[in-house]
């Protein structure tokens, strides 16, 4: 048998089929689009309660760097106490907006996927409304441990953040702390990723085999136990990917920096709008790809074994088949067969 493609087949299929990448991004984009308008709603209704006098206007227009630097201190001291209000606001709304469409969203993506790849045992999703229902409330329960988790790293972040800052009066220890907070913000984050990531496999085995939100996520570590090398060629070949799409559009947004002495505003933002929005949409069809190869990945059998060696048929003889065979110090000894002699006694003797 030949040695699956995980990643060929896995672009190929979406490729072919854009509805995977379509489905994708209409969740995707639609929770960023809410999240979007309830961010906008909120800091516009924050910031018509601040009032900017004719005087702070006047040395706005002056540019008097002091005087506009002392004016921006205080309208950000005015907005902070809102804004940490919106926060507090906006947090659960989010959060429950998220679970709610990641969760219809991800049924229907790795539902659709696990048809494409199906399991080498013939073992498909029941289509009854109680085992759909049984699923859709595993995947609910997982994308809010998702939340919890994404929040409580958040909250370790700012915390460590906000530890630091006692040190910013002791000019000795400020370097160290900065340091040590540089190094807890990057555990913090590798830690993040990497939970986040086999949390966000684990919905292939509660959409295919019906598991809880707990043992799906046990099932999406032992994955990489049992197949490890193909697990992280995976992992590198869509790094590798998405590496190179944020490249190209590095390089690309040069062009819009050229274009600050020549075009609008308008033009600018037009443009960097649209490399922002070309780049998410090659980020999602990756990360839907990368999720493909490893639904394809979970449903493969072991990898294939050396063929055994069989020998060429003798004509008019019947084909015969030779399986394994046992090593020389354990063929069994028939009871009609004698003993090999003991050549080192022999020697001995003689």
């Amino acid at each position: 048998m030949a040695r699956p493609q995980f990643v060929r087949d896995a672009l190929r299929a979406v490729l072919r089929e854009p509805a995977f990448f379509l489905t994708e991004v209409a969740w995707r984009w639609a929770f960023g689009l809410v999240t979007w308008l309830l961010l906008a709603f909120s800091l516009r209704q924050m910031l018509s309660q601040i009032v900017i006098t004719d005087a702070e206007y006047q040395m706005a227009r002056r540019s008097e760097l002091l005087l506009l630097a002392e004016t921006l201190a205080v309208s950000i001291r005015e907005v902070l106490p809102g804004l940490l209000r919106i926060l507090i606001l906006l947090t659960p709304c989010v959060s429950l907006v998220w679970i709610v469409v990641a969760t219809i969203g991800r049924w229907s993506t790795v539902k659709a996927l696990l048809e494409k790849f199906p399991a080498q045992d013939g073992a498909e999703i029941p289509a009854s409304s109680a085992a759909a229902g049984q699923r859709l409330s595993s995947l609910t329960a997982l994308n809010f441990l998702r939340v919890v988790f994404t929040l409580a790293t958040t909250i370790a972040f700012i915390g460590s953040a906000i530890l630091v800052g006692q040190f910013v009066g002791t000019p000795e220890l400020i370097g160290v702390a900065v340091l040590a907070w540089m190094l807890l913000a990057l555990l913090l984050g590798l830690a993040w990723s990497v939970v986040n990531w086999f949390l966000s496999l684990a919905p292939i085995f509660i959409v295919r085999d019906g598991l809880d939100a707990l043992h799906a996520l046990g099932e999406s570590l032992g994955l990489f136990r049992r197949r490890s090398s193909h697990y992280v060629n995976i992992a590198i070949a869509y790094s590798v990917l998405r590496f190179l799409a944020l490249v190209a559009v590095l390089l690309a947004s040069t062009v819009p920096a050229a274009m600050i002495s020549t075009g609008g505003w308008r033009l600018i933002f037009a443009v960097s709008a649209a490399l922002a929005l070309g780049y998410f949409a090659v980020a999602d069809f990756l990360y839907i790809a990368k999720l493909a190869s490893y639904v394809a990945l979970a449903n493969a059998g072991p990898d294939s074994q050396p063929a055994v060696w069989q020998p060429a048929p003798i004509p008019g003889m019947p084909a015969t088949e030779v399986g394994p065979q046992p090593p020389l110090d354990r063929v069994p000894v028939g009871q009609n067969s004698a003993p090999l002699p003991d050549v080192s006694t022999e020697t001995n003797d003689v």
